[in-house]
């Protein structure tokens, strides 16, 4: 039950994952496997409070599992309760040092209470420890991006790039690092790169029409007016008169 379920989650059916497994903790109600797949699902499908009662259940059947934690931490995240989720993520991490999806999360918990420098710590981690993943790279870079560091923010933006080409975020990420930097040409070129990769990539679309827009106002001739030519005094009539004496 737990294999077909999973095959028809990669085929984004839901609805006939979960009745599997369903049927999976109706035989074994303490499978954790079946109860951490089940709350993933719910996560996806957004209903977060099913999602957490899962994973409740995964740690009571299994406490030493890092991966029921880090999940639960991910569902407080997406509920915005971030304290919970730093303490899901700090539990899973106890658990298991190199566990790079709590490293991610927690990072994402930070930036969202503002600890750039805490997130970055993370997000250092979850570099060293996946290097060639271009979400991270990406995550990183924003941070840096959010901290006024341009050029390590395109760095980053850079490796996620060359990780994966047709990640359209990553381009369009690195082009608001260049409009940072007023290089407005490369910020159009990374622009359109998202856009030929996502078609419907609305922030891409609304970006590159303010970049337009700003390159076409900086290629405008100024117009410079005229120097106004004082007129001439009008003659004084009075003095007029005592010259004609």
């Amino acid at each position: 039950y737990i294999n077909r379920s999973g095959a028809y989650r990669a085929k984004g059916d839901f609805d006939r994952a979960l009745a599997n497994l369903d049927e999976a903790l109706r035989l074994d109600p303490k499978s954790a496997l079946a109860l951490l797949e089940r709350a993933s699902i719910y996560h996806a499908k957004g209903e977060f409070d099913r999602a957490i009662a899962d994973y409740d259940g995964a740690i009571a059947a299994q406490p030493k599992s890092a991966a029921a934690f880090s999940g639960r931490g991910e569902t407080y995240r997406a509920k915005n309760d971030l304290d919970r989720a730093i303490a899901d993520y700090d539990k899973a991490l106890q658990l298991d040092e190199n566990l790079v999806t709590a490293y991610g999360g927690r990072a994402g918990a930070y930036r969202g209470k503002g600890d750039l420098d805490k997130a970055l710590a993370d997000f250092d981690e979850a570099v060293k420890l996946d290097p060639k993943s271009a979400l991270t790279h990406v995550d990183r870079g924003a941070i840096y991006q959010a901290e006024g560091d341009l050029d390590r923010a395109i760095a980053d933006y850079d490796e996620a790039i060359e990780i994966d080409p047709n990640y359209a975020n990553a381009f369009l990420t690195r082009a608001n690092a260049y409009r940072g930097k007023h290089d407005l040409e490369r910020a159009k070129e990374d622009l359109e790169a998202a856009l030929r990769l996502d078609p419907q990539l609305a922030p891409a679309k609304d970006a590159l029409d303010e970049v337009n827009r700003l390159i076409a106002k900086s290629a405008a001739p100024l117009t410079v007016a005229a120097p106004t030519v004082p007129a001439a005094p009008a003659a004084n009539p009075i003095l007029l008169v005592l010259l004609m004496l």
